[in-house]
């Protein structure tokens, strides 16, 4: 048999002998022969049988390109969704690049499509520079955008990095700050614990997320988590008291003022361990030491002030 007239028949009668890529190879055949719309149906039986079906999306997009342009722009527009979320960088990229050319589509076009599609609009800005450059090219945008508190636009630049190197730790510390910032806590820890995922141990994202989890109302991990990062960095008076809070967040007021009693130890100085001591035996109604605690911050402050005024004489 020279050629198959339905592939979808030729499948049966091989049994299972023909991969995606035979099928693929048949449609390069048939194209290079001038049969394309026979080609255009073995390379949309390579994409139907692939594990690997966007790179075959891609193929027929490089076949459409030459054979018919105009339907080429339609079915880049119809996979564009699709290869962003399974394709690779390069293939989304490229595909967008033959859209453009094609269509002799403008930035402002391009930024409406991209809106449509509900895809990220920087895709429309970098394209063409993803295809020669480095993703890491993107990491200052990462950067740029969370300072000017551009959060969405600085969490697709995170996922455009991420499709690249998706064990990159900072990247997804970066998208959980942004979506922290956001209050979309649980996207927010799914990315910190990801990140804790590739870089273990580390004390700030194990804080992060009990800080997340503890404004989810998730105290129970919240503690675990927070109970985490002073262990790793006993030293940090911050963390000390995220685990006086947990405990007070879920009223477990004699907890908290252990726990605050034994801070207050070993950070002795610290102004807001006290304070917080205070406000804890007032909710428990003793307040012969919630005073006792008061009058040791006045008498810090005003020890604070003696120091402050003799270094500035």
């Amino acid at each position: 048999m020279n050629r198959w007239d339905d592939p979808m028949d030729a499948t049966h009668k091989t049994s299972c002998t023909l991969s995606a890529f035979s099928y693929f190879k048949k449609a390069l055949t048939l194209l290079k022969q001038g049969e394309n719309q026979l080609a255009l149906q073995y390379i949309d039986s390579a994409i139907l049988f692939s594990s690997n079906c966007p790179f075959y999306i891609y193929q027929k997009i490089k076949f459409l390109v030459h054979i018919n342009p105009l339907q080429c722009e339609k079915y880049i527009l119809s996979q564009l969704n699709f290869l962003y979320r399974h394709a690779s960088l390069y293939i989304t990229c490229r595909s967008l690049h033959y859209y453009v050319k094609l269509a002799h589509s403008t930035p402002e076009a391009l930024d409406s499509i991209l809106s449509h599609l509900k895809l990220p609009n920087i895709l429309g800005k970098h394209y063409s520079a993803l295809l020669t450059q480095s993703v890491a090219s993107l990491i200052p945008f990462i950067e740029e955008t969370m300072v000017h508190d551009a959060l969405d636009e600085c969490i697709a630049y995170c996922d455009l990095v991420l499709k690249v190197h998706p064990t990159y730790e900072e990247i997804y510390y970066s998208k959980g700050t942004a979506y922290h910032l956001l209050y979309d806590l649980p996207k927010a820890v799914s990315c910190y614990k990801k990140a804790l995922q590739l870089n273990p141990p580390n004390a700030m994202l194990c804080n992060l997320i009990g800080l997340a989890l503890m404004e989810l109302g998730q105290s129970e991990e919240a503690l675990d988590y927070l109970t985490q990062a002073t262990v790793l960095k006993p030293d940090n008076l911050d963390y000390a008291l995220h685990v006086a809070e947990c405990y007070y967040s879920t009223k477990k007021y004699k907890e908290a003022q252990v726990y605050l009693e034994d801070v207050r130890k070993r950070f002795p100085e610290s102004l807001q361990t006290v304070f917080s001591l205070s406000h804890t035996y007032r909710i428990q109604n003793r307040k012969f030491l919630s005073n006792h605690y008061n009058r040791k911050i006045r008498k810090q402050l005003k020890k604070q002030k003696l120091i402050s005024k003799m270094k500035s004489s």
